[in-house]
């Protein structure tokens, strides 16, 4: 049983599994086919991205439960592999748009941890002589 459902958004007849699952509905199906859908979703997401990102900073500001979650949830994802690979495509990224300032950057670690490694050689040496 091929059953074919017409989309209300795009005008084109497609097979029902390319429409999503609507229990209420008469046939089941939503009315807009997944395609439509999808689309829609990420317009009135495009439009409405400021509200949603002032609401989320305003919550994280004002709810020490909710920005604890939050932070909790970004530390668990980060965690995983598929964050860790997002984390370093990220930092990569990072370092050749402001590749100065992460040559920099290694400059001065690499001269923090020189200066420490002498340190703590002048410290060994100091007591062994003792």
């Amino acid at each position: 049983m091929n059953r074919r459902k017409r989309c209300a958004v795009c005008l084109d007849t497609k097979p029902v599994n390319a429409f999503y699952r609507v229990k209420s509905n008469a046939d089941g199906y939503m009315g807009k086919c997944k395609e439509c859908r999808k689309a829609q979703s990420r317009e009135n997401y495009e439009l409405k991205r400021e509200v949603i990102a002032a609401e989320r900073s305003k919550r994280l500001r004002d709810d020490p439960a909710y920005r604890e979650q939050h932070y909790a949830r970004i530390r668990e994802w980060r965690r995983t592999d598929r964050g860790k690979a997002v984390m370093r495509e990220s930092r990569k990224a990072w370092e050749v748009v402001h590749a100065e300032q992460w040559e920099r950057i290694k400059r001065d670690n690499w001269r923090r941890q020189s200066a420490k490694r002498t340190q703590r050689r002048a410290q060994q040496r100091q007591q062994v002589s003792t």
